[in-house]
């Protein structure tokens, strides 16, 4: 037995090869490259204004086209309980990411269509 501290992202994904739960996507993203051009500050009647352009706003979209937002209704749960809900009851094929929002709101990521699919019409 060692005396390391165990790591909050080890309690999280406890199971799996190196105490990580395989359907769990752990891996930090890489924040949107924003290029010259990309946001356009201005004002608007004395009033501050971002304009994105095209391009960025399909790169922000894509980061974000297979996620849903989940709010829970009645009890609350843990973040564990939480995961182990959406395996029993959406049966992810791939990989997903549970984001706390506050509030008992939620985003669940996932990295395959069909299972962001199924999550929207095919689960409860």
């Amino acid at each position: 037995m060692t005396d390391q501290p165990i790591s909050y992202k080890s309690i999280l994904t406890r199971g799996g090869e190196d105490g990580q739960d395989p359907t769990v996507w752990i891996k930090e993203e890489e924040e949107a490259e924003v290029e010259p051009g990309d946001i356009i500050v201005g004002s608007t009647d004395g009033i501050p204004t971002l304009d994105l352009s095209p391009a960025f706003q399909k790169r922000l979209e894509q980061k974000w086209e297979k996620a849903v937002i989940v709010k829970l209704l009645g009890k609350n749960i843990s973040f564990i309980v939480l995961i182990a809900k959406i395996k029993s009851l959406w049966q992810p094929k791939g990989l997903f990411k549970v984001i706390d929002l506050d509030n008992n709101f939620f985003v669940v990521k996932f990295t395959k269509r069909e299972d962001y699919i199924h999550s929207l019409v095919g689960g409860p």
